[in-house]
């Protein structure tokens, strides 16, 4: 082997025992710290998972793959808020429909295009 491969494998292995030295400085002090968390809660062996494993989040424990819940209204139709001066109309969700953009850059404002509800009185 010439002698700067031995070099290159020494510095390797001296890097090796500088980061697992590291390593176990810091397991050291995370049980110190836990070991004071469970002293201030007052936590038993019973509170404490000892399976090694990580903690299953809630959205996975019930069955999902841990990804957001669906909204509530998805799939749900919307009633258009905005209307183009050429009729094309938008919910105010998802982009901008081309006609409204085009609107936009003639001159008119969101709020022109609004659509306004008739607002009834209650009979009763």
């Amino acid at each position: 082997m010439n002698a700067n491969l031995k070099k290159v494998i020494k510095d390797l292995e001296l890097e090796e025992s500088k980061l697992k030295s590291k390593k176990d400085a810091a397991r050291r002090t995370a049980i110190e710290e836990i070991n004071e968390l469970i002293a201030l809660f007052g936590f038993k062996q019973s509170d404490l998972d000892f399976s090694g494993k990580a903690p299953v989040r809630a959205s996975r424990a019930a069955g999902g793959k841990g990804k957001r819940a669906a909204r509530s209204d998805s799939g749900k139709k919307v009633e258009p808020k905005y209307m183009a001066p050429d009729g094309t109309t938008w919910t105010g969700r998802g982009k901008k429909p081309r006609a409204i953009a085009e609107a936009i850059e003639a001159g008119f404002s969101l709020e022109d295009m609004l659509i306004k509800k008739e607002v009834t009185a209650d009979p009763s």
